[in-house]
């Protein structure tokens, strides 16, 4: 998107968009930061705190979580300070920006597709999965290694990391007629989005049909005896359901960024106005505040451990005023 010209007009020299504006996108910028910094915040410390959250499952939940809470302390300041300063990211800085935002991004939405896959090996495959829990770090490891892998490349001189969006955003070198360079992009979409939605959509309509079928086979062979089934099958169906949305909602923030990244790789247009290509990247970015509300709206066991946090913290701040 670095390659796009500005069509902006009435602007200081070289800038995208006019000071207001920066304004607004700085102001979005600490909103994302302050949110994601402190909902992911709770999520960690309820998992550390509380021992029973420590199930294999709930370990991809905790790395989705810690990657949340990396991106949005270690890239939204620098979003911030580009937008509301006359500076903006180049060199060191834009290079900083792209890799930690593109490592940590392949990273989670590879933890999804890994979710949805855990799920379904769960309700499918009982056995299978008692198999294989125990080397569900090895998994998380090899995840976070593979996305580092394909983060380094543009460091390494296959592509590269170039300023997007106005110069307070930093990303792939998208438009190139480098023909290494668009295999990069091919492999990125291919490994890192239609894979991956690929993936999830498999496993949980697996997910569907099978907890259709486990609830009718339990009427149907237990009668009145079922309901002890049954609420083992529902608590598997929850958790399943909350990593669907968790899914979804990753997916529903970075695909219109995605759908531009593709439509610049495929059409190279000359011309594209600076909101286009900023407002799609400022949406995805909301993608590390959803997760935290969405296990405490569906997981109440989550609930009941933050809210035990909270009073033990709140105690122990009480006592230690009164100590004084």
């Amino acid at each position: 998107m670095s390659d796009l010209k500005n069509k902006s007009g009435g602007l200081e020299p070289g800038e995208a968009f006019s000071k207001p504006v920066y304004y607004v996108i700085a102001g979005v910028y600490a909103l994302l930061a302050v949110t994601g910094i402190s909902l992911n915040t709770l999520v960690i410390v309820a998992f550390v705190r509380d021992r029973s959250l420590r199930t294999s499952s709930n370990r991809l939940i905790l790395s989705i979580a810690t990657g949340d809470w990396l991106h949005s302390l270690l890239v939204y300041p620098l979003g911030i300070v580009s937008a509301s300063q006359s500076w903006r990211m180049h060199g060191v800085s834009c290079t900083w920006y792209a890799f930690i935002t593109c490592f940590l991004s392949y990273g989670i939405i590879l933890h999804h597709a890994a979710f949805s896959i855990e799920r379904a090996i769960t309700i499918n495959y009982c056995q299978a999965w008692i198999a294989i829990k125990g080397k569900l770090n090895f998994v998380i490891g090899g995840l976070w290694t593979f996305a580092l892998i394909w983060s380094l490349c543009p460091l390494f001189g296959w592509s590269a990391y170039v300023p997007e969006g106005g110069g307070v955003f930093c990303s792939i070198r998208w438009q190139s007629s480098d023909l290494l360079d668009m295999v990069f992009v091919g492999c990125l979409f291919f490994f890192f989005f239609f894979i991956p939605i690929v993936t999830m959509v498999s496993a949980y309509s697996s997910i569907y049909h099978s907890m259709k079928k486990l609830t009718q086979n339990a009427h149907v062979i237990w009668g009145k005896l079922a309901a002890p089934t049954v609420e083992a099958i529902q608590a598997e169906k929850k958790t399943a359901r909350m990593a669907f949305i968790m899914s979804i909602c990753f997916v529903f923030a970075w695909t219109p960024y995605a759908v531009v990244s593709l439509y610049i790789f495929i059409a190279t247009p000359q011309n594209l106005s600076p909101f286009v290509a900023t407002i799609p990247s400022l949406f995805a970015k909301t993608s590390a505040c959803y997760n935290p509300i969405v296990y405490f709206l569906l997981y109440k066991k989550f609930r009941d451990s933050l809210g035990q946090t909270l009073r033990s913290l709140c105690c122990q701040d009480s006592s230690t005023v009164d100590h004084v």
